[in-house]
């Protein structure tokens, strides 16, 4: 397999923006499965960046970037990356990507955040330098370089998204953010917050299909399905310590068939918290989670189905969740307040004030990508597709909907000339749940960028079982404000069954 003009670039030294990088290895990598044979280049930096570019034989002239997750920091060929750079490179683009800074196995989850190089990598210079480095690159390798620039990312990867299109708004002509962490410092600190509110109330899988089952029932579009889809969950008035059944003795009694039939008070007042908005301390606040996520879907591929709060809120004792005990939410909060705030108490401890929350403001700047001022990255060009799914426990997704009205209340009526915003119904963090998940968010992208045909409608569908192909339902998205409505009378799993319409407050 014959990719270019390799010899040009092994063992070449480049100097992007005053630091140096060189490309440490040239491999040839076998075709499998649905990877077609490329070749692969790792390129370092110090203290600890390792980008790595992977070229195809037949190139598009497209360069493609997927974001990383969590607090990143995987190596090349870590399962998080091979599924999206195998699609990538089946279709022929150069795919570039990075550890963001940081070696996962030296700096687990956040332990990194008291390094500033490594910090400052993972907030947005990483993302930005890799793309840099690969621009340089393929020009001496193909002879020319990449006539349209891609980005496409997840949960961490939404926010390096929203992070280019804020402070580098050349760097891509194209930016799908999905779920993004957009304010990781908020984020985090709710996580604490959530945690302290959930902490020994006994709130698990039984008490949650107590609470799934109410909400269902009042709120669930009636289409015949079970849990029926929420389309919009915000305009939902719900108050746990009025609508749920709550036992007032203090003890959960049960059904015949043993199964909880009600919640204790404490129980309700904690959930109840998790609804509403909170302070986080120097005046600032966060979103309730909206209702929803609840509901049983499926999780993580090759498990059980489970509650979308299963894992984040409460323990799990399966695959990504194992060994977090209060949950993810509050495993990866904990590691912020140590990694990254430099606090050395109990996070059951953390009390909120302004001398623990001493330096959030400047760690803010640097890691959060709220600026609702995208103007740059519109007379730049630049078109982006932003996506949240409304089950999402593990990422607010009413903290994504008031950044993007903070662009829209920012920028008017030119939001529509460069933007979309799709919010799945039923949809989990990322992937998953009981709504359709299931979509091409990149073929409109590149429709959008190359022909000027922005994406008035997303198809999407729901593959409960990733061994076959048979969808069991379909949904048209439509850009937000609207949402997909029944017609009434035709399949409610077919997205021919459904029409936009305004949510309830902009009507």
């Amino acid at each position: 397999m014959q990719v270019g003009n390799l010899k040009t670039v092994s063992g070449r030294s480049l100097n992007i923006e005053g630091r140096d990088f060189r490309v440490e290895s040239v491999t040839a990598r076998e075709a499998a499965g649905i990877t077609p044979a490329f070749r692969l280049l790792e390129i370092r930096a110090q203290p600890a960046l390792r980008v790595d570019l992977a070229l195809p034989a037949e190139w598009n002239g497209r360069l493609y970037m997927n974001g990383n997750g969590g607090f990143a920091g995987e190596p090349v060929d870590s399962p998080l990356r091979d599924l999206s750079r195998a699609s990538a490179l089946f279709q022929g683009y150069a795919v570039v990507g990075s550890n963001t800074g940081h070696d996962e196995a030296v700096d687990p989850l956040a332990s990194f955040g008291g390094d500033r190089e490594k910090l400052i990598d993972y907030a947005y210079r990483a993302v930005h330098q890799s793309v840099v480095v690969a621009k340089v690159l393929l020009p001496l390798i193909y002879g020319r370089g990449p006539e349209f620039t891609y980005f496409e990312g997840c949960s961490t990867g939404g926010r390096q998204g929203l992070m280019a299109a804020q402070r580098y708004p050349e760097d891509f002509d194209g930016i799908i953010a999905g779920c993004p962490v957009l304010d990781l410092t908020g984020s985090q600190l709710w996580g604490i917050r959530t945690g302290q509110w959930l902490a020994d109330k006994g709130i698990g899988a039984p008490q949650m299909k107590i609470i799934a089952s109410v909400v269902n029932h009042r709120f669930g579009a009636k289409e015949g399905r079970n849990p029926e889809l929420i389309d919009d969950p915000l305009g939902a008035d719900f108050d746990p310590l009025r609508d749920l059944p709550i036992c007032e003795d203090g003890s959960n009694r049960e059904h015949s068939s043993g199964g909880n039939s009600c919640l204790t008070r404490q129980q309700a007042e904690a959930i109840a918290c998790v609804y509403r908005e909170t302070t986080l301390g120097r005046g600032r606040t966060f979103p309730g989670l909206p209702i929803g996520a609840e509901a049983t879907g499926a999780g993580q591929p090759g498990f059980a189905p489970l509650s979308g709060w299963e894992g984040w809120f409460y323990p799990s004792p399966d695959g990504f969740f194992a060994g977090a005990p209060h949950g993810v939410r509050v495993s990866f909060a904990e590691s912020f307040l140590q990694g990254m705030l430099g606090y050395r108490g109990h996070w059951k401890d953390f009390d909120f004030s302004d001398r623990v929350l001493q330096g959030l403001e400047a760690l803010s700047v640097l890691i959060d990508a709220v600026d609702p001022d995208l103007s740059r990255f519109a007379r730049a060009g630049g078109k982006l597709i932003l996506y949240h799914g409304l089950a999402d426990a593990a990422v607010n997704p009413a903290r994504t909907i008031a950044y993007f009205e903070s662009v829209k209340s920012r920028m008017g009526d030119t939001v529509d000339g460069f933007a979309r915003f799709f919010t799945p119904p039923g949809m989990f963090h990322c992937f998953g749940g009981y709504g359709p998940d299931r979509f091409d968010m990149l073929s409109s992208l590149v429709k959008w960028v190359e022909q000027d045909m922005a994406p008035e409608m997303i198809l999407a569908s729901q593959v409960p079982d990733p061994t076959t192909p048979q969808e069991t339902l379909q949904r048209p998205l439509y850009p937000y404000p609207a949402i997909p409505r029944y017609d009434g009378h035709g399949d409610p799993n077919a997205a021919a069954s459904y029409k936009a319409v305004m949510r309830a407050r902009y009507r």
